[in-house]
Order: C-alpha cells, then sequence, then structure tokens
C-alpha cells in the first residue's frame, strides 16, 4: 500500500518526520534502519591499530557487534553508516517516548482485512516495541504500524452541519461528553470511526484512556450518546 489509510501516516513517516526535527537534512530516512551498531570512529579505530589484543574484530561484549576487520573504519561509507546509526539511536527513544506518553497514537491495520485497531500504550513499555519501530510493524510483526495524524490530547473539531453558526458542539456539551470526544479522536482518528467500532471494545479503551488522562470513566450510556447525536438527561 502506497498510502497510508485517511487520517494516519504510517509509522516510518512519523519516525522520519522526528528524525527531521533532530537531524535535518542529515536524516536519510533509509541508512539510519541499516546502520550496524558498535561501529568505531576513527579515534577509536586509530586507537585500536595500537593496542595490543584489540584484533580489530570486536568482542561482542554487552551485546554490541563491531564490524569485522574487513571494513576499512576510515572509509567515508563506514563512518557514514556509524553516523546514521547514532542519528537512529537518539531517534528511537524519542519516538517511542511519544507513543507511550500518549503524545502519539498508534495503531495497526490488518493487511487482509483492512480493519485499524488502536495499540496499547502499555505495548510501547515492552522490548518487541523496538522491534516493531524498526520493522514498521505492529505487535504482532504483520499488521502496519499506524500514527493518527491527530494529535493525542487535542482533538480535531466535530462535525457539524456546514451552515451552523453557534459555537462548536464539542464547547457547549457536558464536560464528561467532550472528555469522549478526546478520548475517541486519540484512539480511533476521529468521532464517526468510533462510533463504528466494535461497542464493548471501544468503551473499554476509551474508559482506560480516560482514567490515564486522569479524566475518570464514562457509562456506557454517556459514550454512546457523546458519539451520537443524543445528550444525558
Amino acid at each position: 500500500m502506497r498510502r497510508a489509510p485517511s487520517g494516519y501516516q504510517f509509522g516510518r513517516d512519523a519516525f522520519d518526520s522526528i528524525g527531521r526535527e533532530k537531524f535535518g537534512q542529515a536524516w536519510t530516512g533509509d541508512l539510519e534502519y541499516r546502520a550496524r551498531s558498535g561501529l568505531w570512529t576513527i579515534a577509536e579505530y586509530e586507537k585500536a591499530k595500537v593496542t595490543p589484543g584489540s584484533g580489530m574484530r570486536g568482542s561482542g561484549a554487552a551485546g554490541i557487534f563491531v564490524a569485522p576487520s574487513t571494513d576499512d573504519p576510515a572509509s567515508k561509507g563506514y563512518q557514514a553508516e556509524r553516523e546514521a546509526r547514532v542519528r537512529y539511536e537518539w531517534a528511537e527513544p524519542e519516538f517511542i517516548a511519544r507513543l507511550e506518553s500518549g503524545q502519539l497514537a498508534a495503531f495497526e491495520m490488518d493487511p487482509w482485512s483492512g480493519k485499524i485497531k488502536p495499540i496499547s500504550r502499555e505495548f510501547w513499555r515492552t522490548s518487541a516495541a523496538h522491534r516493531a519501530v524498526n520493522r514498521g510493524k505492529g505487535p504482532d510483526q504483520q499488521a502496519m504500524l499506524l500514527i493518527s495524524v491527530a494529535t493525542a490530547g487535542q482533538p480535531t473539531a466535530p462535525e457539524t452541519p456546514k451552515k451552523q453558526t453557534k459555537q462548536p458542539i464539542a464547547k457547549r456539551m457536558p464536560a464528561k461528553q467532550a472528555a469522549v470526544h478526546q478520548a475517541a479522536n486519540a484512539l480511533y482518528g476521529s468521532v464517526a470511526k468510533a462510533r463504528s467500532a466494535p461497542t464493548n471494545t471501544r468503551d473499554n479503551e476509551i474508559n482506560k484512556w480516560l482514567a490515564e488522562q486522569k479524566l475518570g470513566t464514562a457509562s456506557s450510556k454517556t459514550i454512546h450518546r457523546a458519539l451520537g447525536a443524543g445528550k444525558d438527561k
């Protein structure tokens, strides 16, 4: 699939945006994902050449792989790869931190059914998060990782008739329903998508999000009315 679904962007695109925030045009969006860890700086290479027993092969200590001696650490290609790895190792934890905090809302799309479902913030606290980020896949390693275009905690305006001149509905509705709208946008990308999601799963996800944001919880009736056209009595 060449284009992300409406309301989303691919995880790789969101990751690249963070890389460019920090590194500008130095971020390639390609080499960073392929660069090996443990590559030497030229200074480390020069020291290794005169250090007895270094072998210039690397010991593999702490799980770090040092490029074999057939590589030339002084070459431009080697150093470009090392620098790309440095950039990646800065961007990855920053990306995961934004996902875990809810600043970015992550979803996964089944490539066979096209269904999209939210990824819990808890997942980004696990070791599997690193692989998901690098591959641009969801927790099951098959679904495509997507990021909601809407900023978490700052929902887009609800859909209203074009001729409406009154203040937006989100400002007129009760506070609890407005909070449900925030959760719906953060988790599903829009109120319309939340409305069509499976009811029990949706209500549980919304209440979980509300609790994490310290906004309390909402009854199923409140959630239904907030996502529909009715109002609580």
